[in-house]
């Protein structure tokens, strides 16, 4: 038994302190003369007060809890055509038995199948019934689901929701010819149709005077090794008042990778953060600023420079680095991506220009605007996608093109 209180003017304090077993304590008279008292929390062994009995039994049932879910509680998911989240991924507290494929709903719908992880107490559910519509999906698992040993089940089923939601999707080109990284977007240089970045952060949009104020267009391209970004960025005022050390807050661009989907509510790595100033300084999170280097086996590399309208950044980044500490990156895969174009004509950030999900606006809706995700930046489930087009082999002629040097 765990800790017992003072016995003062009959009243007596046990706190079991979550042993899973029966504990018994010798007391003074019984009022109910059943010689019983049970715990104030059913299933569970916390603070328990008595006065006056002569006998308590507390019982500390030692029944499953979820630990943790994928997706996550209010993360976004793409509908179609981003390929379905394949499998959800429950993880109890202690192994547990007598899981079914049913146990996991999907707004009352149950699922397919499921299959044990690593131990008993992971499980995974597949042949979900995602829905095709936008909106919130409700997630159930249990509560029939039992701790496989002792035999007890879970007290309640646990609900989360997810949202289902049109998430951008870029689509990289196939180049025979690596573009030049020099700052500059030659004609002819960049292959496929630019993607115009349109999504602005609630708020920003009254800093806006129009597309020479802030606007982009963003060329995605790859080839066996090298992912390639090129970005051409119209801005009337290239860095006013510039803020030091702090480069989001500068005229600046951010590249998300999130190379193993899980769609999370962080931005670390695997993949991560990239970002390039106007004026060629570079940062990121993690050790990606380190990273940065022309060198061939490095994992990123980029130019900036300033042009007439604004300024444009040309890129590259290695498929098989940016997966890490994953597998590389295969271009049969599809990715987290998400960009953030930051402008500063202010001598601060009052304009963000983005590909991804913009953040949710707080219910009900204040003036200025506030936010229950505030920095969509560093929420994956959030970000866009991005695919790989058709390959096709390449000619002889092109040198450039190997296989992970």
């Amino acid at each position: 038994m765990g800790t017992a209180g003072t016995n003062t003017d009959d009243l007596l304090q046990v706190d079991c302190g979550g042993n899973a077993a029966v504990n018994t304590v010798t007391g003074g008279a019984d009022p109910d003369f059943d010689g019983n008292v049970a715990s104030v929390v059913p299933g569970a062994m916390g603070v328990v007060n008595y006065t006056g009995v002569t006998r308590v039994i507390l019982t500390n049932q030692d029944f499953p809890a979820v630990v943790s879910v994928a997706p996550a509680d209010g993360a976004y998911l793409g509908l179609a055509p981003v390929p379905a989240w394949g499998t959800v991924r429950v993880t109890f507290d202690k192994a547990v038995t007598g899981v079914d494929a049913g146990d996991l709903t999907l707004n009352g719908v149950p699922a397919g199948a499921v299959a044990q992880g690593a131990d008993a107490s992971i499980w995974d559910f597949s042949s979900l019934p995602w829905p095709a519509a936008a909106g919130q999906v409700a997630m159930s698992i249990g509560p029939a689901i039992q701790a496989a040993v002792g035999g007890t089940p879970m007290t309640a089923a646990y609900a989360w929701t997810v949202s289902m939601d049109n998430i951008p999707i870029a689509t990289a080109t196939q180049t025979f010819v690596a573009p030049t990284l020099d700052g500059v977007l030659n004609p002819g240089e960049w292959q496929g149709t630019p993607i115009d970045l349109t999504y602005v952060v609630t708020g920003d949009e009254v800093n806006i005077s129009g597309p020479a104020d802030l606007s982009a267009k963003m060329y995605v391209n790859y080839d066996a090794k090298w992912l390639y970004l090129g970005f051409d960025i119209a801005d009337d005022v290239i860095a006013n008042i510039p803020v030091s050390g702090s480069h989001w807050l500068n005229d600046s661009i951010e590249i998300f990778f999130d190379s193993d989907m899980s769609r999370s509510n962080n931005n670390a790595a695997p993949g991560g953060q990239y970002r390039i100033v106007y004026d060629n300084q570079v940062s990121g999170n993690s050790d990606n600023a380190a990273n940065f280097s022309s060198s061939p086996t490095a994992e990123w590399y980029g130019v900036a420079a300033v042009n007439a309208t604004g300024w444009a950044t040309e890129l590259r980044f290695s498929l098989e680095r940016i997966g890490e500490p994953v597998a590389p990156v295969l271009i049969t895969d599809m990715i987290g991506f998400g960009i953030q174009l930051n402008d500063n004509d202010t001598g601060t950030r009052n304009v963000r220009l983005c590909n991804y999900l913009p953040p949710i606006p707080a219910e009900p809706p204040t003036v200025p605007p506030t936010f229950t995700y505030p920095e969509v930046s560093g929420r994956s489930d959030r970000w866009g996608y991005l695919n790989f087009g058709p390959w096709t082999p390449p000619p002889a002629a092109a040198s450039h093109w190997q296989i992970f040097e």
